[in-house]
């Protein structure tokens, strides 16, 4: 087979595409569509900030348009989503809970290390344990601090630590959120057929999930495979070329890489159609910061030329932009960064900074596009109106004020 050769413009359309961004919307979201969504970019990464919408809410709505979020919750309480970690804290289709398995086995294994922490607490997790069994769901608030952690990020008390680490395990679950708080159950109780599936050795899973990968992303670079799932590194590298041997996964020459690329070959098609021009990104969006096309910096910088950091865990002081900042994506690039605030008592969407990406070029369409997405960001958190703050271009600053009167 000839060595397939892509350029940068179209390895970029086939990630946007392969992610589900970048394309029409025909008609109004139902809750069927939602689990489609994340199956197809395989996890949901979950974020309790919610300076606009919380993160797993905003991804799907970058893709779907005006949506309720309550069926995301929803498809959780009903079993459809597990929450589990995959590139982060993530809500995943239920199907693939075999595929993280090897993951709660791990931590089983290291929790008979004796100088775990789970081995010098056995005590206190027999007892949370037992309460779990006795009362069924429970939240961590349900329980009584005795001590805190000392020396954590979160400073969690015993008995939290304890949750986190049966449900680390796959003992617990999560059987739903409670105003974002966890809500664990007995995993034997909440999934009793999960006990029933085959589950495939640790090696064999990560393979499924190294392959799975490169046809999520579309196009990818080896380096920036091992991130998705968050799987390691080396053993990554040895997979792919293992892959690449056997014909699972193809080689392709990118435009400006120095490095070759690989595909997934059933996303071929979708890469013809891009290269004969029958299938092309559109439309303007506003991303999460944790929207899969965007969390992996380095892939970014490298795919699209944006350099992207969430300013939320900067110092005031030190931040370039702003608090939070959702990247704009107008057809196959990133023409922009917006600092952006929901103010539900005001009922306003604040545009607190607006920020062209250096050598974008102005246009009528980006203008119409940006407006068009930032009127149905207010409209879906029912805001009345739209402010804007700090814009140094002039030109997009009235062209946004006019259209967003």
């Amino acid at each position: 087979m000839p060595t397939i050769e892509i350029s940068l413009q179209q390895a970029r359309s086939l990630q946007i595409l392969s992610l589900g961004l970048g394309q029409p919307r025909t008609q109004l979201a139902q809750k069927q569509d939602i689990l489609p969504v994340i199956r197809r970019m395989g996890v949901l990464q979950l974020d309790s900030i919610h300076i606009v919408a919380r993160s797993h809410y905003f991804v799907l709505w970058s893709r779907l348009g005006a949506y309720r979020p309550e069926w995301l919750d929803e498809l959780l309480s009903e079993k459809k989503l597990y929450e589990y970690w995959a590139h982060a804290a993530c809500l995943l289709p239920i199907e693939d809970y075999p595929l993280l398995k090897w993951r709660m086995d791990k931590a089983a294994t290291e929790s008979n290390d004796p100088s775990s922490w789970f081995s010098r607490n056995s005590n206190l997790i027999d007892t949370v344990r037992c309460q779990v069994t006795e009362r069924g769901p429970v939240r961590s608030a349900d329980f009584i601090p005795e001590s805190r952690e000392p020396g954590t990020w979160w400073s969690w008390k015993a008995e939290k630590s304890a949750l986190e680490a049966l449900y680390d395990q796959g003992v617990l679950m999560i059987a739903r959120r409670d105003k974002f708080q966890r809500v664990y159950e007995l995993a034997s109780r909440l999934h009793p057929e999960l006990t029933k599936q085959p589950v495939p050795d640790a090696e064999t899973a990560r393979a499924s999930l190294i392959e799975r990968t490169v046809k999520i992303l579309g196009v990818s670079q080896p380096r920036w495979v091992a991130d998705y799932y968050r799987l390691p590194r080396r053993e990554t590298l040895t997979v792919l070329d293992q892959l690449l041997k056997k014909g699972n996964l193809l080689p392709v020459n990118i435009e400006g890489w120095d490095v070759p690329g690989i595909i997934h070959p059933e996303n071929l098609p979708l890469l013809q159609e891009i290269q004969h021009g029958s299938s092309q990104p559109v439309g303007t969006s506003l991303l999460s910061p944790f929207d899969p096309l965007v969390w992996d910096r380095t892939r970014l910088q490298c795919l699209f030329g944006m350099d992207f950091r969430v300013e939320c865990y900067t110092l005031p002081e030190k931040r370039k932009y702003g608090y939070w900042l959702l990247p704009v994506l107008h057809k196959d690039q990133f023409a922009a960064r917006v600092d952006i605030k929901a103010n539900r008592q005001r009922k306003v969407l604040e545009l607190r900074g607006i920020f062209l990406e250096p050598g974008m070029k102005l246009s009528d369409e980006l203008v119409d596009g940006l407006s068009e997405t930032i009127k149905n960001c207010s409209a879906w958190h029912q805001l009345e109106t739209v402010e804007i703050g700090t814009c140094e271009n002039t030109e997009l600053r009235e062209g946004l004020q006019a259209r967003l009167k």
